[in-house]
């Protein structure tokens, strides 16, 4: 992860704007909604780490949420992101950004 400017975090050809809300992947903007903006972020700053389920519910909601809703989340975004999909799973441990 590369921090071009304070507000930007980059990694690998994904770029998110912290004060806009804004994510790219590459030239291509992403229409991602505020959960799947915030999943992305978490991922970002903690590639190459292994999140499990209960740490990105934690930080992506403000209330409780199952495994399956982050599931369903990371499925989401991935849909946004297309191929090569930089989201490991790493199953019965959670996922990683690579």
């Amino acid at each position: 992860m590369r921090n071009r400017e304070r507000h930007l975090l980059e990694y690998g050809d994904l770029l998110l704007d912290e004060i806009t809300y804004q994510a790219w992947r590459g030239d291509r903007a992403l229409d991602l909604t505020p959960a799947e903006y915030r999943l992305l972020r978490h991922l970002i700053r903690h590639a190459g780490q292994v999140l499990t389920k209960e740490q990105v519910a934690r930080h992506v909601w403000p209330d409780s949420h199952t495994g399956n809703a982050v599931e369903r989340l990371v499925s989401r975004l991935r849909h946004k992101l297309a191929a090569p999909d930089p989201i490991h799973t790493h199953r019965g441990f959670g996922y990683r950004l690579h």
